[in-house]
């Protein structure tokens, strides 16, 4: 991953312009770029970021619908306190 500057847009290994993965607009400025096996991504700072944080909540997901340990055992009592603050009961 690298950041790519409006003075790199010329170089051999840059892309000339580039539609940002996450939104599909038009990238000019300073951008985010991901080299990877296959294609490479583009993305607008924020557009990044916003997709980092939605990578985090779906691996996050992923790994407490797996059952695997520690997660069950910290999801319970996590939940159990978030559904007594919304009844406004203190534990």
């Amino acid at each position: 991953m690298a950041v790519l500057y409006p003075a790199d847009r010329g170089s051999w290994w840059a892309p000339s312009s580039a539609s940002c993965f996450y939104c599909g607009q038009e990238v000019e400025g300073i951008a985010v770029l991901w080299v990877g096996s296959g294609e490479d991504l583009v993305l607008h700072p924020q557009c990044a970021e916003d997709l980092a944080v939605d990578l985090i909540g779906d691996a996050r997901e992923a790994q407490l619908a797996s059952g695997a340990h520690p997660w069950p055992t910290r999801a319970a009592p996590a939940l159990r306190e978030s559904l007594l603050a919304s009844e406004g009961i203190d534990a």
